[in-house]
């Protein structure tokens, strides 16, 4: 049986918009759940293309706000913040962080902007990053261009996932993943990029699920996208989280990066 001891804070970033960021984590959140994990999931307020999967839940009103609701699928709570929720001036995100952590098993961050508050303070007390690209002809400058924001933050993981949507071209996929790897060693980065997989975001589906108010994780459970997610899964469930303090430098050293794909 799989097993986390210790609560795991996982954040999905998108390497820029409309990159099906949000229906990736949200059906990566649903797939934990039904490996009978508790989730609690963090989505951007302005950012979810599945608010209508929350649309029973009120915005957070109030300065410097925080919300913990129900949701409809057993054993997953939604947090959210206020439009105007600072971390430098109010209530520290790591009390918050660390409160949470012993009523689930995973904590999932569906981040917008790495350096936009509060979310850079929850990317850098994340234990695993995946990035979600598109695969077109800006992918790899895409996912340089996030991680250099990333990496200007104090902590960072020693790893970071790729997941691509919206593609059923996996040599395509390949392809770009080994760029990313040249291209990381060349440029001397100090985070080992790994290929997680390939999320083929059928639309129709989606678009289906979220008039029924659900994930296409539940709505469909043996449709390709579940798959994916399960691949995923097994992937992250199996990595051992490393957390690497940066020391406020962009380019470090790295080794190891031919890692199994």
């Amino acid at each position: 049986m799989e097993v986390i001891k210790d609560n795991v804070h996982i954040s999905f970033i998108g390497s820029r918009e409309n990159v099906g960021n949000s229906f990736v984590s949200l059906n990566f959140a649903i797939e934990m759940v039904s490996r009978n994990f508790h989730v609690i999931y963090s989505s951007c307020e302005d950012d979810s293309g599945n608010r209508d999967f929350f649309k029973y839940i009120s915005p957070v009103k109030g300065k410097d706000s925080i919300g913990i609701h129900k949701t409809k699928i057993d054993k997953m709570e939604l947090i959210s913040f206020s439009k105007n929720f600072d971390s430098r001036y109010s209530v520290k995100v790591e009390e918050l962080i660390k409160e949470l952590g012993g009523k689930s098993d995973i904590f999932i961050y569906n981040i917008k902007d790495p350096l936009a508050h509060p979310y850079n303070t929850l990317l850098q007390n994340s234990d695993i990053w995946i990035i979600t690209l598109r695969i077109e002809a800006t992918a790899v400058s895409d996912y340089f261009n996030v991680v250099k924001k990333m990496l200007m933050l104090e902590k960072h993981p020693a790893d970071i996932f790729i997941v691509f949507n919206y593609t059923h071209d996996i040599e395509r996929a390949f392809d770009m993943y080994h760029k990313i790897l040249k291209e990381t060693v060349e440029l001397s980065v100090g985070i080992r990029p790994l290929f997680l997989g390939i999320i083929h975001n059928d639309i129709l589906r989606h678009s289906y699920a979220l008039k029924l108010g659900i994930p296409v994780r539940q709505a469909f459970s043996e449709c390709s996208i579940s798959g994916s997610i399960s691949f995923m899964a097994d992937k992250i469930i199996r990595k051992k989280p490393e957390v690497v303090t940066s020391g406020n430098s962009l380019l470090l050293s790295v080794d190891g990066c031919n890692d199994d794909i």
